[in-house]
């Protein structure tokens, strides 16, 4: 873990994503890559959106579709944009995931499946992939960020992951729970040196 970022985590992914806000000089701008599990994991995870919604304007996510780094990787990801000096008051998605078939050798990430987000990024009012979120509707929900909390998909037949999307949440879920244990175990071994005092 390291010494010089604000919270103390040993996943790679938090880490980069704090060194990146601590780079930016205020006004500085930011997008970067994050697996689905820094939007909505718990224990470090979360301190860290905290902070993002204080001192960041976490304004846009794309949610990228199924296998966007395939054959490199099958971790399902997001591109996160913010803005450092001012406080997220709204969070617009893009939902890029949802009815998009998977990205694979025989159907490629291709610049034009990009092209209705770009065009409507300025207004994001007339793409149906784009909705926006309050700060105060994030809250509620535990400093979420998991798209699927603030919207309906209406007339779509419930949708079920694919094994894969399923591994990888339970691979991300054992980080966390072995990093909140980790976390516990050091609090019970500091409150038994102190009673030995």
């Amino acid at each position: 873990a390291r010494q010089d970022l604000p919270v103390r985590t040993k996943s790679p992914e938090l880490n980069f994503l704090q060194h990146n806000m601590n780079i930016l000089k205020i006004g500085g701008e930011c997008g970067m890559v994050v697996p689905d599990g820094v939007l909505f994991q718990s224990g470090a995870a979360k301190r860290i959106r905290k902070i993002l919604f204080q001192d960041f304007n976490l304004h846009t996510i794309l949610i990228l579709p199924i296998g966007a780094f395939h054959p490199y990787t099958n971790v399902t990801t997001n591109v996160i944009f913010f803005k450092k000096g001012e406080p997220t008051e709204e969070v617009w998605f893009y939902d890029l995931r949802t009815g998009i078939e998977n990205i694979k050798k025989t159907n490629p990430l291709t610049s034009g499946l990009f092209q209705d987000f770009v065009d409507n990024y300025q207004t994001r009012q007339k793409s149906e992939r784009y909705f926006k979120v309050s700060i105060k509707e994030i809250e509620d929900n535990y400093y979420s960020l998991d798209y699927k909390k603030y919207r309906e998909f209406e007339g779509e037949a419930e949708e079920y992951p694919e094994p894969e999307e399923l591994l990888t949440e339970l691979l991300s879920l054992q980080d966390t729970i072995a990093e909140n244990v980790e976390s516990i175990l050091e609090e019970i071994r500091s409150e038994e040196g102190s009673e030995d005092e």
